[in-house]
């Protein structure tokens, strides 16, 4: 729609293109500008998101040592029937569901 109407503007007016030409110009200066700006930008924001994934999955995994650690040293209830798989003791089990 829009091309069609700057046809029939060329073509009403022959010589807007003369006046026009400096657009041309000053188009081509701004777009150098904005790509180098824009890619600056999101090479920086990408860098800021890896930087803060990287620290949020290190933080993570110390997290999970620490409750592992915590799991294999929690004092346990051994039962009565050697079949059966023992359970945490009442304190045990707060801190673990806590921790977790």
């Amino acid at each position: 729609m829009y091309a069609f109407a700057v046809f029939l503007i060329q073509r009403s007016y022959p010589g807007i293109n003369k006046h026009l030409s400096g657009f041309g110009t000053l188009w081509g200066q701004l777009l150098s500008i904005t790509t180098f700006t824009l890619t600056f930008f999101v090479n920086q924001s990408y860098s800021l998101w890896r930087k803060c994934m990287e620290l949020s999955r290190r933080l993570q995994g110390r997290l999970h040592d620490i409750n592992m650690n915590l799991a294999s040293h929690a004092a346990r209830k051994v039962p009565s029937n050697p079949n059966e798989k023992s359970t945490y003791t009442a304190a045990s089990r707060q801190i673990l569901e806590l921790m977790s």
